[in-house]
């Protein structure tokens, strides 16, 4: 099984306009920004979820329902600072 790369950086004026082109709907600029911010977020998540709901609800499980609802809310989404598409996901 081939491990895939980790995104290329990306700099605040990338993210910006990605931010811009996935927010009037251009879901290929939406899934670059998932794409690299997705390890951030699965990072956060891990560990996160009680013991007690494991058997039933896995980090990939909140990871597909973030992703959903990113590409459901991201019209709505109003930038506010650096780092702020990270903490809205």
């Amino acid at each position: 099984m081939t491990v895939p790369a980790d995104p290329q950086p990306l700099s605040e004026d990338q993210q910006g306009k990605l931010i811009s082109q996935a927010v009037v709907g251009d879901h290929e600029a939406l899934s670059q920004l998932l794409e690299y911010h997705g390890p951030a977020v699965r990072r956060i998540l891990h560990g996160r979820i009680d013991p007690r709901w494991q058997s039933v609800l896995s980090e990939d499980d909140v990871m597909q329902e973030t992703y959903a609802d990113a590409f459901l809310g991201i019209a709505r989404f109003t930038p506010q600072g650096e780092h702020s598409f990270l903490r809205w996901l």
